[in-house]
């Protein structure tokens, strides 16, 4: 006879099999059997740590406004130890939307930078006679206030989206707004000279946080050098080499490589001539500036642009692109790293597209979770989904990131990385908040930021040796990290 202890027996162990089972599909299981002793201590740690600042029984600070709660979190001991902690890769983040605010403000202090108020937008003149008419220099604006810093504060609230922008408005509303900050400044940002020192602290601020491994997302064209003449294709991809080589005499282990964009706005048009761009660039320049060039990307917003399909033909024929060197076939290795997904509307197919064309990695995958065999498709190919958890929070994708897809993705077995994207218009630098928005929503615990921080430097572009060395460096440096977090006073 069956007693009532005989099924609660059944019933536990029923409910244990469940939950077993269900572990072995997360993103993170393959690493249960490897943490050490000190690891699982550091766990204990690291949650400890992670609901002082998210804990839904109380208050989770990261599914609140962003704007009232980001300073707090930026000031707790939970950011503190997740910004030494070693970060493998950043694989989505766009060289001229991740600056320092204060950067950016102190270039408007540079004679040679002007605005019209008719336009609405910043300026470069090197020298007088470019001037155009209706633009004022930044500095002499600057007089007309009764204290200078009223016109930076004004200037800074007019760099970020802000808090009515982002809570009453539609994500299109705010993707309008969103897109102001590229009009308004592109001019400045792509004068060669400034451009050398928004990439430099986009690294900067990276390299500060503890990462490897940095691609920037980059559109090609339209630079200029202080003659306003445009630079060629070639001068600027050597303008970031340098910056990139710069800082390696001081930081080693740092490596950096770009991913081209081009405009699905601008039309196929304009995509054939960056792939004419690259591979007349390949061609010519020396092994170690090609290897800096290793995917290709199409950007714009998604619900209001042409779909991927429309760019297939193009993105197909150039796959891969193969030259002739010295008289020998090379294939420059560019491989697809497109942007797919970031939308709520399952009528938008421009993930099967992606995937189909081969596409490594997914920028964003927002709406992944609605096509079941993409996510078969997704796990089978090891793809993985560069998740940008403020970026979509902000630009009105997800009011909660509790509810974000991906947080029930990973639970499926979706390998994902974290990344910025757009930090410098969303008011902050690198990376570390939105590590410390992805525990707090998604509950992660150490096992889980161990392996998304893997991650970032196995699904990278950089070459096999370099990966097999950076892994060393973060294996270090993980070490030491944890040993630092059992130092922790209780």
């Amino acid at each position: 006879m069956t007693t009532k202890a005989d099924m609660i027996k059944k019933h536990t162990e029923m409910v244990e099999k469940l939950k077993r089972a269900d572990d072995l599909h997360r993103f993170s299981h393959d690493l249960e059997g490897s943490l050490s002793e000190d690891e699982k201590k550091a766990n204990l740690v690291f949650v400890k740590l992670r609901e002082e600042i998210a804990n839904n029984e109380t208050l989770n600070q990261t599914i609140h406004n962003y704007f009232e709660y980001k300073d707090r979190l930026q000031a707790s001991k939970f950011y503190a130890i997740l910004d030494k902690m070693p970060k493998g890769g950043v694989h989505h983040i766009h060289s001229l939307a991740a600056h320092c605010l204060d950067v950016f403000i102190d270039i408007t202090k540079d004679d040679r930078v002007y605005f019209s108020d008719k336009f609405k937008k910043f300026k470069v003149f090197t020298k007088a006679e470019f001037v155009e008419e209706g633009y004022q220099r930044c500095n002499d604006m600057r007089k007309f206030f009764s204290d200078p810093q009223h016109f930076d504060d004004k200037l800074r609230e007019s760099l970020v989206l802000n808090e009515k922008t982002v809570y009453n408005s539609s994500s299109s509303e705010i993707w309008k707004s969103f897109q102001t900050f590229f009009d308004q400044f592109a001019n400045v940002t792509k004068f060669a000279t400034f451009t050398r020192r928004l990439i430099r602290n986009l690294f900067e601020s990276l390299i500060k946080q503890n990462v490897l491994v940095v691609e920037i997302r980059h559109t090609p064209g339209m630079y200029y050098d202080d003659d306003m003449k445009h630079l060629s294709f070639k001068e600027e991809m050597t303008m970031i080499h340098e910056v990139i080589l710069e800082l390696q005499k001081s930081h080693p282990h740092f490596r950096a490589k770009v991913i081209l964009c081009g405009m699905k706005m601008l039309g196929n048009q304009h995509i054939e001539k960056i792939f004419a761009e690259i591979n007349q660039f390949m061609t010519g320049a020396d092994e170690q500036l090609k290897q800096l060039i290793t995917g290709f990307d199409l950007v714009d917003e998604e619900d209001f642009s042409p779909q991927i399909q429309e760019f297939a033909k193009s993105l197909i024929a150039n796959q891969k692109l193969t030259i002739v060197s010295c008289g020998k076939e090379q294939n420059t290795g560019i491989q697809f790293m497109l942007h797919s997904g970031e939308t709520h509307d399952r009528n938008y197919r421009n993930l099967h597209d992606a995937i189909a064309i081969g596409t490594k990695r997914i920028g964003h995958g927002f709406q992944l979770f609605l096509f079941p065999e993409l996510v078969k498709e997704v796990k089978e190919r090891q793809i993985c989904v560069e998740v940008c958890p403020l970026s979509n929070h902000l630009l009105g994708h997800t009011r909660d990131l509790r509810s974000h897809p991906l947080s029930y993705l990973i639970n499926q077995g979706v390998q994902i990385s974290i990344s910025s994207d757009d930090p410098g218009y969303f008011g902050y630098e690198g990376v570390t908040l939105d590590y410390i928005y992805a525990a707090g929503a998604w509950m992660l615990d150490l096992q889980d930021i161990k392996k998304i921080s893997l991650n970032g430097l196995n699904f990278s572009t950089v070459s096999s040796e370099d990966k097999l060395e950076l892994l060393k460096v973060f294996n270090q440096k993980w070490n030491e990290w944890i040993k630092l977090i059992l130092e922790l006073p209780n």
